[in-house]
């Protein structure tokens, strides 16, 4: 959502994934980060371009 803060994206997908671990659902860390970075907004965009030149995205 436009509104929605990095903390409640957060607090949001700590939620999510907690669920799909209560119904045996794993997923990888890759996956985790991967799903995440996909719902930021696209003001995270520069960002993110830093991460991926420093190779931490997948941390």
């Amino acid at each position: 959502m436009e509104n929605e803060s990095l903390g409640e994206l957060a607090t949001m997908f700590h939620h999510l994934f907690g669920k799909m671990f209560s119904f045996n659902v794993v997923a990888t860390s890759q996956e985790i980060v991967a799903r995440f970075i996909d719902a930021l907004l696209a003001k995270w965009n520069g960002f993110l371009e830093i991460l991926k030149h420093n190779g931490d995205l997948d941390t």
